[in-house]
């Protein structure tokens, strides 16, 4: 069998989706055309990253991308938050 998953992809930020496996694991991704090949990166679960920093590291490495540097090589240590989870007014906005 294959791996299932689904993607659903951030209309205001474009390379960056919530992957959902077929084990219910959800994380953000990064995925774009660099040098006219497609890359992916995990940027980190659900659970523990905020949608805004989520979208601000996506459109560092979309910047990267765009420069012909494989976003999947680059280090991403995200800012704290106090948050602890998502609400679901975040999780509509895919």
């Amino acid at each position: 069998m294959g791996k299932e998953q689904v993607i659903y992809w951030d209309s205001a930020t474009p390379g960056l989706g919530l992957r959902i496996t077929g084990k219910q694991v959800k994380s953000y991704i990064f995925e774009m055309r660099v040098k006219g090949k497609s890359v992916r990166t995990t940027l980190g679960r659900f659970m523990t990253l905020q949608l805004e920093q989520a979208q601000a590291e996506a459109i560092r490495l979309r910047k990267l991308a765009e420069e012909g540097i494989d976003p999947r090589g680059q280090k991403f240590l995200p800012a704290s938050s106090d948050q602890e989870s998502h609400s679901a007014v975040q999780l509509s906005l895919w």
